[in-house]
């Protein structure tokens, strides 16, 4: 195999080699068409379903199950196909190849599917992985450990465990309203190879893949991806109102004129949503390493952690030029920021309550309570939350 260059981690995410497209509007979705000039074609994605939905998955060297695991509903992964030397994957049957080769060491049990590893060569250029659950996995993963310091605060288990288990919650896409109808009848571009997915003018997803043929395919698969839940009532609010564009009027007296207005219009429908991206794109990512494929690298990342702007969990594939060949985004909410800061407060004091406290400028009792307030008093010893309410019942008084 000749050497290849090696894809860099990403430092931020941008639409390099990449366009927008003109969006089509259902209700309060808003899907912006991701459209690709130049495709390479020497890296696929396929589909694979799993009908258990509920997935265990090992992330260490014991069986899924026994040791330290990753629990969610998972209907379906994805087959990472492609070449080292740059020449174009074969097609058969709407598949890739002639044969997507199975997962070796998948376990069925009680309709729960037990799987190896977040990422998983399959064969030699073939790799499965399970879509946003490994970007999910890597922000749980994020402090996980807990204190590494026998502070007298932590609870037995805290100290001998960590932050098992650490649950972060999200909603099907099938809870959405009009988001399946939207995808049932949005028109797909011959170049296009990803989306923008809008919900009430908020960006909440967005879905790149590297050809065309494979985006056609993996479309309708966006409802089975997870969101925020906050997403359930931000659906509901336009009801079903549709796309109303306002344009200037101005004399049209041939083809020529009606061309130009329309080719003015799409660039200012790119430049509109690429501003209403701008919480994610262009903006600084912290990735990680997850699976070097050939001469793509499969990474996740997070962003920075923001109050002001709206913050994401991600997973892709690069190229060694640094472009992107997949992407899959997920917005975390206020609250999972909420819990990822405090973490990182303890984590960045040696888990030392007192010092956190001052670092978010409370007493240690009102550091205390604000643990317990985003789920995490069972890391605390009994004595230590009875002592900060008895102090916030006395301050009431």
């Amino acid at each position: 195999m000749s050497a290849s260059p090696t894809a860099p981690l990403l430092d931020v995410i941008n639409l390099c080699g990449l366009r927008i497209g003109s969006p089509q509007v259902l209700g309060p979705i808003r899907l912006v068409p991701i459209l690709r000039d130049d495709v390479r074609g020497d890296l696929r994605l396929a589909l694979r379903r799993y009908d258990e939905g509920l997935g265990v998955v090992g992330l260490d060297k014991k069986a899924p199950g026994d040791g330290l695991s990753y629990v969610s509903y998972v209907p379906h992964g994805l087959v990472v196909q492609w070449t080292d030397d740059g020449s174009p994957l074969p097609v058969c049957g709407g598949r890739l190849g002639k044969k997507l080769k199975s997962l070796r060491g998948d376990i069925v049990k009680n309709d729960i599917r037990f799987l190896h590893r977040m990422a998983k060569r399959e064969d030699k250029n073939q790799l499965r992985m399970l879509p946003l659950h490994m970007a999910m996995e890597g922000f749980l993963g994020h402090y996980f450990n807990g204190p590494d310091i026998a502070w007298q605060e932590y609870s037995a288990m805290a100290l001998s465990d960590g932050l098992s288990p650490r649950v972060e919650e999200a909603v099907s896409g099938r809870s959405l309203f009009c988001l399946d109808e939207a995808l049932r009848v949005f028109e797909i571009n011959d170049c296009q190879v990803g989306v923008l997915l809008f919900i009430a003018d908020a960006l909440s997803s967005v879905f790149i893949v590297s050809h065309p043929d494979d985006y056609r395919a993996l479309h309708k698969s966006l409802i089975d991806d997870f969101f925020a839940e906050y997403f359930i009532y931000y659906s509901q609010l336009f009801g079903d109102q549709g796309l109303t564009v306002a344009a200037q009027r101005r004399d049209v007296t041939s083809l020529a004129d009606l061309a130009d207005i329309l080719t003015t219009l799409r660039r200012d429908w790119a430049r509109m949503h690429e501003t209403m991206a701008d919480d994610l794109l262009g903006r600084t990512i912290h990735a990680r390493r997850r699976y070097r494929t050939g001469p793509f690298l499969l990474q996740d990342f997070m962003t920075d952690l923001s109050k002001r702007e709206g913050n994401f969990i991600g997973e892709a594939i690069s190229n060694a030029e640094g472009g992107i060949e997949y992407l899959k985004v997920f917005r975390i909410t206020r609250q999972q920021r909420s819990r990822a800061l405090i973490l990182a407060a303890l984590d960045a004091n040696n888990w030392n309550i007192d010092q956190a406290a001052a670092q978010y400028s409370e007493t240690r009792e009102d550091f205390v309570l604000r643990l317990e307030k985003y789920g995490f008093g069972y890391l605390l010893r009994a004595h230590v939350l009875e002592a900060a309410h008895r102090m916030a019942y006395k301050r009431r008084q």
